[in-house]
């Protein structure tokens, strides 16, 4: 049958349709399944998939167009890599040089355009940041800063003003709340206009009166 060879190395090449009902595919060597022979085509598998099933000490690795190691499964160790072959429990790599590692996440449930979230890791500047400049950790200089991606201080807060308002009302907020009234707050911020100075407000109401 033309469809149907086996070289003298032992090869078995077919055309058409491989179907294997209530037994198994197995190899003592190497298996290689090529869809079009360029090794370009596509591998349906329909039903459930089970990789390494007697637990053995083998690993599972999946190469992109650059990079050997796209997802790394170590068997002998329990780990996954991302981009490389695991040293840790989760192993991920940014191949780019100078490139962050981004953590991506999004939420399809407000429409087409959906909610988009992401930690950033800066491995150079030793920063983890949630949403880019929202939450910066200085993992360094042991500093906070939100709003601005290099903290200063221990704890550094930068808030831009809103469109047409020349400084930004309050920029930190401690309240103590009991049940849905705010008994005692302490703000510090600008108390408004363009040149007016840093002010520090306190306020406490208690039975009803304010101080």
């Amino acid at each position: 049958n033309p469809d149907f060879t086996i070289s003298s190395a032992g090869l078995v090449t077919m055309a058409g349709d491989l179907v294997v009902t209530g037994g198994d595919i197995s190899s003592g060597s190497t298996l290689g399944l090529d869809a079009n022979g360029s090794g370009t085509g596509t591998l349906y598998l329909h039903g459930n998939v089970i990789i390494n099933e007697n637990s053995n000490d083998v690993d599972f690795r999946i190469e992109s167009n650059d990079n050997a190691n796209m997802l790394f499964v170590d068997g002998g160790n329990n780990r996954v890599g991302i981009g490389v072959s695991p040293s840790t429990k989760l192993h991920i790599e940014e191949s780019t040089a100078g490139a962050n590692i981004e953590f991506r996440m999004r939420a399809l449930n407000d429409g087409s355009a959906g909610r988009t979230a992401s930690f950033v890791l800066d491995p150079d500047a030793q920063t983890l940041s949630l949403g880019h400049t929202s939450l910066v950790h200085d993992i360094n200089n042991e500093r906070v800063g939100i709003g601005t991606v290099s903290p200063a201080v221990p704890m550094h807060i930068n808030k831009t003003a809103p469109t047409g308002i020349a400084k930004a009302d309050s920029f930190l907020h401690l309240g103590v709340a009991v049940g849905n009234s705010e008994r005692a707050t302490i703000g510090f911020g600008y108390s408004g206009g363009t040149n007016i100075p840093t002010a520090i407000s306190y306020k406490n109401t208690n039975n009803g009166g304010s101080t």
